[in-house]
């Protein structure tokens, strides 16, 4: 089974640091991690209008996305076929793109009900705590484009 999804790496600038939204929800087994907004691209819809989506789904705003930015995380889970009893190999294609905030907005955001909280943490601190290597690997090509297009 094969599917794709479409979010973005929120950040915002505040006193020439980079600070990424990071999202906390519960998996299944009560674990928290942090992510950032992302989801299924739905049909009839594009991956940059399914980002747009995503973000005013999971934080209830509308930011701008900066589409020159754009990187794919691709990997494979299994997951419980429900209806069927057994288990399925899912293949996952991401697409991110960057979403730019303003450090007032951030009292702003109003989260989905799949989300116990949020927070901004620096990039470095992000790239750190990332769980996944793609992930990691995401945040810092993140922090090297926003430094030159956004800090330089």
């Amino acid at each position: 089974m094969n599917e794709v999804s479409a979010g973005a790496v929120v950040f915002c600038i505040e006193n020439k640091e980079i600070l990424v939204l990071a999202l906390v929800q519960n998996n299944e087994r009560g674990e928290s991690w942090f992510d950032m907004p992302k989801g299924h691209v739905e049909r009839g819809e594009t991956i940059l209008e399914a980002a747009q989506r995503e973000i005013r789904e999971e934080i209830g705003l509308q930011l701008h996305i900066d589409t020159n930015f754009e990187e794919e995380n691709a990997y494979s889970l299994v997951d419980r076929d429900a209806r069927h009893g057994r288990s399925i190999k899912i293949n996952k294609r991401v697409v991110f793109f960057l979403a730019f905030m303003q450090s007032r907005d951030r009292k702003q955001i109003v989260l989905s009900p799949e989300h116990k909280r949020y927070y901004f943490m620096p990039i470095d601190e992000a790239v750190e705590k990332a769980k996944f290597e793609n992930q990691r690997q995401l945040l810092k090509d993140a922090k090297a484009y926003i430094t030159e297009k956004y800090l330089t």
